[in-house]
């Protein structure tokens, strides 16, 4: 069943109203409100609808894109990496495909995230243990180096902590790799 916006403003409402008869609310009257006017946006009420909906199980309708099959003559080495990747990724093989031809750029937060973190796993699969240690260690390295200066300290007590649980599990920057 699909949310309007009028439905989920009215259940906002409705909301609002329990929260401000609740003997444990702290906020007073116009604080509510703005929290309401806050929440009763253009853009939050179709967000809070398209939630609500998938919330009672209805999926959104996805993007329809055209797709075809191709048949195409690769390395056994290229299919081996390429079945194992879906395999351990969940990734199909055509949607592997299509990342590379299209250099596939996320649209969120998430996705970004998702997606390096799949891309680690890929590059590192042949690696023992210590190898990949090294390489999270000499990545977050990098990472480190595209630091300015001006973030907030728990970002950098962060690094510094991950920094010290990679050092503990034997990873060491190379020589011609330090500093």
């Amino acid at each position: 069943m699909e949310h309007t916006k009028e439905q989920v403003k009215k259940e906002l409402e409705q909301a609002m109203q329990i929260v401000k008869d609740s003997p444990y609310c702290t906020l007073s009257d116009e604080e509510l409100k703005k929290r309401y006017d806050d929440l009763s946006t253009e853009e939050n009420l179709e967000t809070l609808s398209k939630l609500l909906t998938v919330a009672d199980g209805d999926k959104p309708e996805a993007k329809k894109h055209e797709t075809t099959t191709i048949t195409a003559k690769v390395l056994k080495e290229t299919a081996d990496r390429l079945t194992q990747i879906s395999e351990e990724q969940g990734i199909p093989l055509g949607e592997q495909i299509d990342r590379m031809t299209f250099k596939f750029h996320p649209y969120d937060v998430g996705l970004a995230v998702q997606l390096i973190c799949e891309e680690i796993v890929t590059c590192t699969i042949n690696f023992d243990q210590p190898q990949f240690y090294l390489t999270l260690y000499m990545v977050l390295n990098v990472l480190k180096k595209c630091l300015d200066g001006n973030e907030p300290e728990s970002l950098k007590k962060l690094v510094d902590e991950m920094e010290e649980i990679l050092k503990s599990k034997g990873a060491e920057l190379p020589e011609d790799e330090a500093e």
